[in-house]
């Protein structure tokens, strides 16, 4: 279903909402999008906030709030 996602980052016990999130074009796409934003956070982003980004996780959520797709940073070495 086409909308508006957000991709919401944990690591360990903290919490980094997304608050402008992303338009997609349907479900299916927001693990493929979460995966590409992952990449783009191990490869481009040096922050002494996140000291593993192998340790962190994308929560993907919906415009209401409800979580629609959980996936671990680690999943991008499989993608591989």
């Amino acid at each position: 279903m086409p909308g508006r996602y957000f991709m919401n980052l944990r690591y360990r016990h903290k919490y980094y909402a997304d608050h402008e999130g992303d338009e997609l074009s349907s479900e299916g796409a927001v693990r493929a999008h979460a995966l590409s934003t992952a990449k783009d956070l191990i490869r481009f982003h040096r922050t002494d906030i996140v000291r593993d980004w192998f340790d962190c996780t994308l929560e993907v959520t919906n415009e209401a709030g409800k979580i629609v797709a959980t996936v671990p940073f680690g999943d991008v070495v499989a993608e591989l």
